[in-house]
């Protein structure tokens, strides 16, 4: 027993025979405490318990009754520093360095030191530094003279040698007199921050504890931690018992800002033996729980989260300590740390006890809420050279020092919500022999895909429990379990400079147009880290994420892009095929290994693919490729996917046996095969899952295969191919022998045929709107004859789910960007699918943008301003606060705000292109040069029969198969006269075809699908310049018979990947460039999608959320943290300077709130108070009503939004203001008797009341007479009466009323608004009712989709039943002929609702109603039919490109076909006219 033995005498045991015994020889020890004894004793009792637990590495069970000891906790409070401008010697040396190139860090290191401790501690960083620059100047200085230096010097001239700046910077600093700190904040040479000072006076509090003292200061930065120490060595006099030492991060360069081991280590021996008392500390001391336990702990910068505060405290004795938190005043994060500390979750606090006591630790509560931020210590300025995990997705780095509280957070998410275990984190192993070394064991929860680590062995706990949470880290990465939520955040930057307004590479006439167009603003546009951060994962080893198509028509196999580091989870989104949503959903999957022999085929698989899904001559070099696909077999989406969303985080399904290595090595080696065509069976087996192709080329069109038609040959004309392209002739085989240049015949001419479909063009997916395709002027085969086809290596099921990749991965991109300003600007507090959203302009065309997002942001930034100014300007008048409110929600400001946060990057404006679709790192390969006989021969034949020939050339090109002639010169001139003629015409042809398209967008001509056959003019001309080059050709038994190789293609003599850069191809232009790397955005968009962003925080976690993404965005609420700081911030007026109620308000005010007790009905007095009361000391409702108007502004944009959920903004907007006005509250405040409880001496007031009254139930009478006769719902009836504004007021005054007496929360304003107002909207305020004249809602309805293409067809109906459209002399409001009128509301020549009347009036107004009722009905309607918007933006891009010039014919190829075809989407020049 304990109080039977000596305590010196068991340290002595202790030190005989633990210290020099291996930890797996030592025999257990169990310390039993008898608690009831000694009572008296008590707390030196516990104080030698924790010594025990030091010396012996043991673990503490305690009593329920025994109180552990825990430090005493002190918030010491001191002023903000005031802002500084740089020093005498940071000038200087900023003037030789003008650039900040030579010693960047140092300059970055004094510039927070003179911020965080003042001038005194900027100029110490510098002579810290000078023996590295005496070096490196000696180093780079041989041979240097000192005239020379002195020369420049004297002559003032600029330093442009790195020698002789390094020389100059020496001087400088070996002839600067430094200053000593002075204290004195009165005195002029005060040069010290109050923080500092501050410091100062605590450490003074501890004098009297002479040299038991052992303190120990955290900082957030390195430069600090050493300009502290040597700031507190020259206060000697004022602290003569501080023994100062910094204590920092490892070296891994000799910078003189950090240490190395050794370094560290002398500092902790010193430390321990006492010649060291004071340790000015980084985050690296943070989780040393070696250390001697300090006396005192002072956070000179606060801890950021719970983790920081549990190894704060551990740091302390366990008794007679002190935890001292330094605190700004005013700041709020400050405020909100301090809090969190002060109200503890119960598991939290019993985990925070846990890890003060026992070095093992244990896992954390699910509660735990340690933030992302940055490791600002030794994180943000780490060598390159040092060693971290990066994540790809945001570029957050996790180095060895802040791994442990990566684990712990790790840990949390595994972790029951019954609280920490009992069971270890960590568990250490000792061993003296040869030197002490100490291996610490990391134990996951069970559930955790790593479940165990053993770390390598270290000199001290402390590193190795580091060392081994780091690997643990490092394989919870390559196993895909650590996403980028768990990355510390990197330190925030210098604030982003305004963008431009003009850019540099638009011409200068439209950079001065730019310039006088304001409100337009040049913007970068990001592009995702992941895929170049990607490229860095381990060799040999990929991450698969399955692409699975819910496809209920056509059947698409899985297909997996596999990457070398995981790409992040993705929700599940939709793609649009003819307007119907299809769900695509990406499927993470576990890693595996690959050798090089399969990656080599997963290559040339992706190349194929992508090179034939956009019919062009891709190469990218293996190393470089960012993703690889692969199909996959039909039984793993079986196994792993039920229809619905799978879950996001481990275990993930196994992937690398399901992969079809069969078809991947196929479709590697060759892009088509011989088709079967022994029998009919062979062949109909043979073309199931088919395409094929009537041209044995790479580059060519595509079809799928229907059926084997035996009942037709070659020599038959099927009826059902009258429209196609053989149309006019007498067969098949007739149409081969005139357009099929070179054909000789078939060996079969009773083969049977082959249906076909043409495989669809690649567009782009993610638009939702739909607009019918017409027949295309062109007409595509129908029918293919078998001996002239060869069938398509990659089946149709893959090669339709490939075909949507180019979608699939621009969607992909966006995620990727909102996950990386998610994580850099919210915390990751957003949910993704709504941020998308907020970060997507209308005119970027997908299935939400962020139009209904900014109308419920823009509310709520009303109501939390109004809120903010009410509650923080308690004297202002309402008059006042409505002009602070305006500053704070203005565009202007909010602007301001987006571009502090470099917010526009992260913006989407521009729809996505599938043309111009470019893997990254993927290049178009260059057509080989042409010999001098070619190019003699090109330019003689241009000069003498080029026009002659060019109807036939263009003939024979489309269905071009080559002849059996032997290789010579003659032929190979003669295939390049085709292709320069070809070239030629596509030229010609693209200048005709933007002519149109500038005159009219909406004729313009058919685009081919696949590219090759069809007119030349409708392809890219890149395409047919490089479709007779083929990177992997066929072996030369694998062609027909009547097909010759040598004079098909020229053979490359190399691989894509070792293909020098052409010197003849054309570069891209710069606007090709600047179209894709900048966007042009308005001021309001910007400042719309920080409302936006604002509105995604609503709805992702309610007021909270969006308060804090709110002052993440630069929205300024000093003092307020969280919401319910408002009401503790609130000063609500006396109740004996309130108007008495009249007798039963009270009472009926809490009958309408469901009964509800009103805290404060004082307040409910003020808000019925009218102006008119006399009294200078009675408040009146002006107030009240301010912030009510806000309330009830965001509580209808709640009630309709969640209410319409897929309707317009547009709608929403007019609902809301039909809603809101003063009109309908007055309305509402008449049909609730809420005037007869207003309080006021005014007689006209009384009057006018009474007069609106009675005006009021006589249009409300005459509204439901006409309803009733017209057999439709009571619209407005107040619309026409002019109301008293005073009963406007009291219904919103009411609502703040009952928001303030409920301390500023929604909870009594929420049941009010429900029980009193929602009624009445739902009864007189749809888009139905919205006003006396619905065909004007709803053509406002149809002009806020910006729809062009609606209209109200009037038809007369004759007596017999005939019809006659717009009779003459039929006006509106006139009585018809015969049967009456008829009315249709036509929207893109879809009739949406029709009505018959007398008169056509009476018809339009029905007709109307009827389509307001539609449109209520199908809220996707407008989504699906309407894309007016889409093609306005095209004619302005049309417009633009007619201004830019005409000058086709002298650009390259590239971007001729882009000028034509890159202003439409493919399925929009599919349109005939």
């Amino acid at each position: 027993m304990f109080d039977a033995l000596d305590e010196t005498f068991l340290l002595q045991i202790i030190d005989n025979l633990y210290k020099t015994t291996a930890t797996e020889e030592s025999p257990p020890v169990l310390l039993l405490l008898n608690n009831a004894a000694r009572k008296d004793a008590k707390p030196a009792l516990e104080t030698s318990v924790f010594a025990f637990r030091q010396r012996l590495d043991a673990a503490i069970f305690a009593s329920p009754d025994m109180a552990l000891p825990r430090p005493e906790e002190l918030v010491i409070f001191y002023d903000p520093n005031p802002p500084r401008v740089e020093t005498a010697l940071f000038k200087r040396l900023q003037s030789i360095d003008t650039q900040g190139e030579i010693l960047r860090k140092q300059f970055s290191g004094a510039r927070g030191a003179l911020q965080d401790v003042g001038p005194c501690a900027s100029d110490l960083v510098w002579r810290r530094h000078l023996g590295a620059i005496e070096s490196q100047a000696s180093l780079n200085g041989q041979g240097l003279s000192d005239d020379i230096f002195m020369d420049e010097m004297d002559a003032d001239t600029e330093i442009k040698s790195s020698q002789v700046q390094y020389r100059a910077i020496r001087e400088t600093l070996k002839n600067w007199t430094f200053t000593m700190p002075n204290l004195d904040s009165t005195s002029k040479g005060y040069n010290v921050t109050p923080k500092f000072e501050k410091l100062v006076q605590i450490l003074k509090c501890f004098e009297p504890e002479g040299e038991s003292f052992r303190g120990l200061v955290f900082v957030g930065k390195r430069y600090t931690a050493f300009a502290i120490a040597d700031m507190l060595r020259t206060l000697g006099d004022q602290l003569p018992f501080v023994r100062p030492q910094a204590l920092v991060g490892h070296a891994s360069n000799g910078d003189p800002s950090k240490m190395d081991s050794i370094a560290q280590q002398d500092v902790l021996d010193e430390f321990r033996s006492g010649t060291t008392n004071l340790l000015v500390a980084t985050k690296v001391a943070e989780d040393a729980f070696d250390l001697p336990p300090c006396t005192c702990v002072i956070r000179f910068d606060l801890f950021d989260g719970h983790i920081s505060y549990a190894n704060s405290r551990a740091r302390t004795r366990p008794s007679q300590s002190h935890l001292i938190l330094m605190v700004e005043k005013g700041n709020d994060i400050h405020r909100r740390i301090i809090r969190g500390v002060a109200r503890l979750d119960p598991h939290i606090k019993r985990w925070v006890d846990t890890v003060s006591r026992f070095p093992g630790s244990a896992v954390p509560p699910r509660a735990i809420a340690e933030q992302t931020d940055g490791d600002r210590t030794d994180s943000e300025e780490e060598d390159d050279k040092a060693t971290f995990i990066e994540d790809p997705t945001t570029g957050g780095r996790i180095f060895p020092n802040y791994a442990t509280s990566i684990i712990y957070r790790y840990s949390a998410t595994l972790a029951s919500d019954s609280g920490p275990t009992s069971k270890p984190l960590f568990k250490f192993t000792s061993s003296a022999v040869p030197k002490p070394t100490h291996v610490c064991t990391v134990t996951l929860p069970s559930n955790s895909p790593v479940p165990q680590v053993v770390g390598p062995p270290s000199a001290s706990k402390a590193d190795a429990r580091r060392l081994a949470c780091f690997e643990t880290c490092s394989l919870l990465f390559d196993a895909g379990a650590l996403d980028h939520t768990f990355f510390p955040r990197a330190p925030a930057g210098p604030k982003p400079t305004a963008p431009s307004e003009d850019f540099g590479d638009e011409d200068e006439e439209e950079g001065e147009e730019a310039k006088r167009n304001a409100g337009m603003r040049c913007y970068p546009r990001r592009r995702p880290n992941f895929w170049r951060l990607s490229l860095r994962g381990r060799a040999g080893r990929l991450f698969a994420t399955v692409v699975v198509i819910q496809s209920p028509d056509e059947a698409h196999r899985p297909m997996a892009i596999f990457t070398r580091l995981p790409i992040p989870s993705i929700k599940a989104f939709s793609v649009f095929f003819s307007g119907v949503s299809i769900k695509v959903h990406l499927i993470r999957c576990a890693p595996f290994d690959i050798d090089d022999e399969n990656l080599v085929l997963l290559h040339k698989y992706t190349m194929r693919i992508c090179r034939s899904i956009a019919n062009k001559p891709f190469v990218c070099p293996i190393e470089e490729t960012t993703y690889f696909l692969a199909p996959i077999a039909l039984a793993w989406a079986e196994r792993n996917f039920s229809g619905k969303e799978t879950a996001s985080g481990p275990p993930f399904p196994k992937i690398e046996q399901d992969i079809v290595w069969e078809e991947v090595k196929l479709a590697a080696d060759r892009w088509v095969v011989a088709l079967r065509t022994e029998t009919v069976e062979s062949l109909s087996e043979d073309i199931q899952d088919g395409i094929i192709q009537d041209r044995w080329v790479e580059f060519t069109r595509r079809y799928n295969t229907v059926r084997v038609r035996p009942d037709l040959t070659p020599l038959s004309k099927p009826e059902d191919s009258l429209a196609s392209r053989e149309a006019t002739y007498d067969n098949l085989l007739e149409y081969c022998k005139a357009r099929r240049k070179g054909f000789e015949g078939l060996q079969d001419e009773n083969q049977p045929l082959i249906e076909v479909d043409r495989v669809p063009a690649l567009i782009n997916r993610l638009n939702p709107s739909f607009r019918p395709i017409a027949i295309p002027k062109k007409a595509a085969a129908k029918y293919l004859i078998p001996e002239l086809c060869a069938r398509f290596t990659i089946p149709a099921s893959v090669f339709r789910t490939a075909h949507l990749i180019p979608s699939i991965t621009r969607h992909i991109d966006d995620i990727l960007l909102v996950k990386e300003a998610n994580w850099k600007h919210f915390e990751s507090v957003v949910d993704e699918e709504q941020l998308h959203s907020a970060f997507s302009a209308p005119s970027v065309s997908v299935e939400y943008d962020y139009e209904r997002l900014e109308l419920l942001g823009d509310a709520f930034l009303k109501y939390l301003s109004s809120t903010y100014l009410f509650v923080t300007h308690p004297s202002q008048s309402e008059g006042a606060l409505h002009t602070a409110r305006q500053r704070i929600i203005s565009n202007k400001y909010l602007l301001r705000n987006a571009l502090e946060c470099d917010l526009p990057q992260f913006i989407q404006s521009k729809p996505f292109t599938a043309k111009l679709w470019l893997p990254p790192n993927f290049s178009i390969a260059p057509a080989p040069p042409k010999t001098s006989t070619e190019s003699k021969k090109s330019e003689e034949d241009e000069r003498t029969d080029a026009k002659t020939e060019e109807i036939d050339e263009k003939m024979g090109a489309e269905d071009d198969v080559k002849t059996e002639e032997e290789e010579t010169a003659v032929k190979l001139e003669e295939e390049a006269m085709d292709l320069e003629q070809d070239i030629t015409m596509k030229l010609e042809e693209a200048e005709e075809e933007a002519d149109e398209l500038i005159t009219s967008v909406a004729e313009a001509e058919t685009a081919s699908p696949e590219g090759a056959e069809a007119e030349p003019s409708n392809r890219p001309i890149k395409e047919e310049a490089m479709e007779d080059y083929s990177v992997e050709p066929l072996a030369e038994s694998q062609y027909p018979p009547e097909f010759n190789v040598s004079t098909a293609y020229i053979e490359e003599s190399s691989p894509p990947s070792a293909q020098p850069p052409s010197t003849t191809a054309k570069k891209p232009t710069k606007k090709r460039h600047d179209d894709q790397t900048v966007q042009w955005l308005g001021d309001k968009c910007v400042a719309d999608v920080v409302e936006a962003v604002i509105g995604a925080a609503y709805l992702s976690g309610g007021s909270e959320v969006a308060l804090r993404v709110s002052k993440n965005l630069g929205i300024e609420l000093p003092l307020i943290d969280r919401w319910a700081d408002f009401g503790r911030k609130a000063l609500a007026p006396s109740p004996e300077f309130s108007s008495e109620m009249k007798e039963g308000t009270l009472e009926y005010i809490e009958e309408c709130i469901g009964g509800r007790k009103l805290r404060r009905p004082h307040i409910l007095a003020q808000a019925l108070t009218h102006t008119s009361v006399q009294g200078n000391e009675l408040p009146c409702y002006e107030r009240l009503e301010f912030l009510g108007d806000a309330i009830l502004d965001f509580l209808v944009v709640r009630h309709i939004f969640d209410l319409y959920g897929q309707l317009s903004p547009g709608a929403l907007t007019l609902l809301k203001g039909a809603m809101v006005s003063n009109s309908v509250l007055a309305a509402i405040c008449v049909h609730k008797k809420f005037y007869e409880l207003l309080i006021h001496e005014s007689p006209s007031l009384a009057g006018s009341i009474h007069e609106y009254i009675e005006v009021l139930n006589v249009a409300k009478e005459k509204e439901e007479q006409n309803a009733r006769k017209e057999g439709r719902s009571a619209g407005q009836f107040w619309s026409d009466v002019e109301p008293p504004k005073a009963l406007s007021d009291v219904v919103e005054s009411i609502i703040a009323a009952l928001f303030v007496s409920d301390d500023l929360t929604l909870d009594s304003a929420q049941v009010f608004f429900d029980r009193n107002l929602k009624p009445f909207y739902d009864t007189y305020i749809t888009l139905k009712t919205l006003s006396h004249h619905p065909t004007k809602v709803l053509f406002e309805l149809f002009q806020s989709w910006g729809c062009q293409k609606f209209e109200i067809v009037k038809v007369q109906m004759g007596e017999e039943g005939a019809i006659s459209e717009n009779a003459p002399g039929v006006q509106e409001g006139e009585p018809a002929h015969g049967a009456g009128m008829r009315c249709d509301v036509v929207c893109h020549d879809i009739i949406l609702a029709t009505a018959n009347d007398s008169t056509a009036q009476l018809a339009s107004r029905r007709c109307s109603f009827l389509a307001l009722d539609a449109l209520e009905g199908d809220p996707e309607f407008m989504t699906r039919t309407c894309d007016c918007r889409m093609l306005a933006e095209t004619r302005k891009a049309a417009k633009k490109q007619a201004k830019k010039g005409k000058k086709l014919g002298e650009a390259g190829d590239e971007e001729e076909m882009v000028a034509v075809e890159g202003v439409l989407e493919p399925d929009e020049m599919e349109i005939g006219s």
